[in-house]
């Protein structure tokens, strides 16, 4: 058999060319090929992937990255998550922020904006957002790729969460210490404060100085037990209360109005709480303890268990006032510093 290509001369039946290698049997072969198509419901959203990429909205993942070589390592996942603290830092070093920028910008948003908003629903939920969306950058770095199973990866993700709602919840103490936040039931015009109204506070100096009549101050109201009945307080959580009588004095309830040693004080500044509004009621302070105006559910009846209730519930220690409040915090609309009384 002669091969066309460089007319040797071959032995029949050769399949090759003994000299140059060409094929010598030249019969024609049906191929039946079936490629792999796409499902039709994919096409428009591959479509609309390829036009994001394409106008760099979605960023592709980047071919070579300038990865360290203790990043390449096994335990480079670990370090990764340790870096991935601040967001994006581990992607920054390796060359792949760009992989994760909307993301980032996603969670700065959602974290300053909560912020804005700290101490409402939405403040709250875009927190968590924030949160949400720090995991999923940490875990996006190398955990997914490293740790196989559903299971295993679900766990992970739980994991890395749980560590970063501990180090959100420590990292404001140690950067703003003293500072805190809580609800306040009263109605004081002279402050423009409003039942409902979230307030700022801090417990600088409050143990050291005589906290001023007027101050608002952050206690921890609770249900107490006054005979059979009981009184609680609108929320059993830290609430934003007004101190109206300082260690010594007198403070007496008539007319619905405070007095304290013998002067009627200002119902503007000093306002009487609705449970209190209509009672007659005097009691002499402690050195060591604050007479304090807030809202109760009343349960109680009879002169000697109203009066009960309030020398347990109005007079409080000291040592129970956590912070003194500063500003407004919500709603947004009257946001601003809380006017000192003089």
């Amino acid at each position: 058999m002669r091969c066309p290509t460089c007319q040797f001369e071959n032995i029949p039946g050769q399949k090759k060319c003994f000299k140059c290698g060409s094929v010598l049997d030249t019969k024609q072969m049906v191929i039946d090929i079936h490629p792999p198509r796409m499902a039709r419901w994919k096409k428009p959203i591959r479509k609309i992937s390829r036009s994001l990429r394409k106008s760099k909205i979605i960023p592709e993942k980047s071919i070579s990255t300038r990865t360290p070589s203790w990043l390449k390592k096994p335990a480079g996942c670990f370090w990764g998550l340790c870096l991935s603290i601040i967001p994006g830092l581990a992607h920054l070093i390796q060359g792949r922020f760009r992989e994760i920028r909307w993301i980032f910008l996603g969670w700065l948003l959602s974290l300053l904006i909560g912020l804005f908003f700290y101490g409402s629903f939405i403040g709250l939920f875009l927190l968590g957002l924030a949160i949400g969306l720090h995991v999923w950058i940490a875990v996006q770095h190398k955990l997914i790729k490293v740790v196989t199973g559903f299971g295993t990866k679900i766990i992970s993700s739980v994991l890395v969460l749980v560590a970063l709602i501990l180090i959100y919840r420590a990292v404001p103490r140690l950067l703003i210490p003293g500072f805190s936040g809580a609800y306040t039931t009263l109605n004081i015009p002279y402050h423009n404060i409003k039942s409902g109204d979230f307030l700022l506070a801090r417990n600088s100096q409050i143990l050291e100085n005589q906290i001023p009549r007027g101050s608002l101050v952050l206690i921890r109201l609770a249900t107490i037990r006054v005979g059979r009945r009981f009184i609680s307080s609108p929320s059993s959580n830290a609430m934003i209360v007004q101190v109206i009588g300082l260690p010594g004095e007198q403070i007496e309830i008539e007319d619905d109005a405070f007095i304290a040693n013998g002067q009627r004080l200002d119902t503007d500044k000093y306002p009487v709480p609705r449970w209190l509004q209509g009672r007659m009621f005097s009691v002499i302070i402690k050195d060591d303890s604050y007479f304090i105006s807030s809202e109760y559910d009343v349960q109680a009846q009879g002169n000697r268990q109203v009066s009960e209730a309030i020398r347990n519930t109005c007079v409080v220690p000291k040592s129970d006032i956590e912070g003194i409040a500063f500003m407004r915090w919500l709603p947004v609309s009257r946001r601003g510093f809380i006017r000192e009384i003089e």
